[in-house]
């Protein structure tokens, strides 16, 4: 069966925690932000997607991204089993920073 599995989202980045694998590699999670609109005149609906990066692009988020900072990521749906339940994450394997100023 032939398929595609390919995300890309932008949005504001939240909870970031980054720690280090047991064979050494850095593993950086963290929450990205994005709103799915909605009828005119009504709120946009928060959307909270999971996201995790690994090895030296772990190392990189884990040391710039910070909360409230606006990312572009480009990654994979992958789906996990936590508890007896299945859970999705967006496995990152490109990223940007979006609007960061020079202070």
């Amino acid at each position: 069966m032939l398929g595609i599995n390919n995300v890309q989202l932008m949005g504001k980045c939240y909870n970031v925690k980054t720690m280090t694998s047991k064979n050494g590699k850095a593993i950086t999670f963290f929450t990205l932000t994005t709103y799915k609109k909605q009828g005119e005149g009504e709120k946009d609906k928060p959307l909270f997607h999971s996201c995790v990066a690994y090895g030296k692009l772990a190392e990189i988020l884990g040391k710039f991204l910070t909360d409230k900072k606006e990312l572009f990521v480009d990654g994979q749906i992958d789906y996990y089993d936590k508890d007896g339940v299945t859970k999705t994450q967006i496995v990152v394997r490109e990223s940007q920073f979006i609007g960061d100023k020079k202070e």
